[in-house]
C-alpha cells in the first residue's frame, strides 16, 4: 500500500513524490463518498494508518532521506471532507499535534494545509463554506465544534493557533493591562514578531476565527 510506505518507511526516498500523488488522488475532483470508500479501505487493510500519518507528519525530520512530508497535510485537508476524519481529529490528541504548524516558520503548504484543516473541523456547527487546500469552496452542513476548544489541556490552544500567526508585537502595541488579558501565548510578543504573510492563509484563519 503506497501510503503505508510513505508514512512507515523512514528511509523511503520518494516519500514527497508519493504524498503529492496521493494529494492529487484525494483532491476535490472526487466525491465525499469516494473519500469515505478510500478511508474504509485504509481502515480495513492498515488499521493504524491514521495514527501513523499524524505521527509522521508531526515528527520533524521523520523521513531520513530529507523528504519533508509537507504534502501529508494536503492529503489530510482532502480527507477532512469526510465527517469521519473530522470526528477523529476532534475526539483525540491528533488535532493538538497539528496546531503548532500554523507558525510562520513552517512552509506555506504546511501552514496553509493546517489552516484549512482547522477550518474544516469547524464545519460541524451549521451552514458554512467548506474549504479545500486550493481555497475553492462549497457548502456543507454540520453539527458541533465544542470539542475543538475543550479537547486540549489549555482551552486557549486552538484559539491561539489561529490568532498567533495574525498577531504582531503585543509588547509594543498593547499596554501591560491589555497584555495581561490575553492568553499566555499571545502576551508580550517581541517587536520582531512577524504576521502571516500569505493572504490566502490569512483569510482562512480569519474565517475560522469567525466560525469559532
Amino acid at each position: 500500500m503506497y501510503i503505508q510506505r510513505c508514512i512507515d518507511d523512514r528511509q523511503y526516498e520518494h516519500a514527497d513524490a508519493g504524498c503529492k500523488l496521493l494529494s492529487n488522488i484525494t483532491s476535490r475532483t472526487i466525491t465525499t463518498d469516494q473519500i469515505n470508500e478510500f478511508i474504509n479501505h485504509l481502515d480495513e487493510n492498515y488499521p493504524s494508518w491514521f495514527d501513523q500519518l499524524i505521527s509522521a507528519f508531526s515528527t520533524i525530520n521523520f523521513n531520513l532521506k530529507k523528504n519533508n512530508l509537507d504534502y501529508l497535510s494536503a492529503i489530510l485537508v482532502n480527507l477532512t471532507h469526510s465527517k469521519l476524519i473530522r470526528q477523529r481529529l476532534r475526539t483525540n490528541e491528533h488535532l493538538k499535534r497539528l496546531l503548532c504548524f500554523t507558525d510562520q516558520h513552517h512552509s506555506t503548504i504546511r501552514r496553509g494545509s493546517i489552516a484549512c484543516i482547522l477550518k474544516n473541523c469547524c464545519f460541524d456547527h451549521g451552514l458554512f463554506y467548506f474549504y479545500s487546500l486550493d481555497f475553492f469552496a462549497f457548502y456543507f452542513f454540520a453539527e458541533s465544534h465544542e470539542q475543538l476548544i475543550h479537547q486540549t489541556e489549555n482551552n486557549d490552544d486552538f484559539i491561539c493557533a489561529l490568532l498567533l500567526p495574525l498577531a504582531g508585537s503585543t509588547a509594543d502595541e498593547l499596554t501591560e493591562e491589555e497584555n495581561e488579558q490575553l492568553p499566555i501565548d499571545l502576551q508580550y510578543l517581541p517587536s520582531d514578531k512577524q504576521r502571516e504573510s500569505d493572504r490566502d492563509i490569512q483569510q482562512v484563519l480569519l474565517e475560522t476565527i469567525l466560525l469559532v
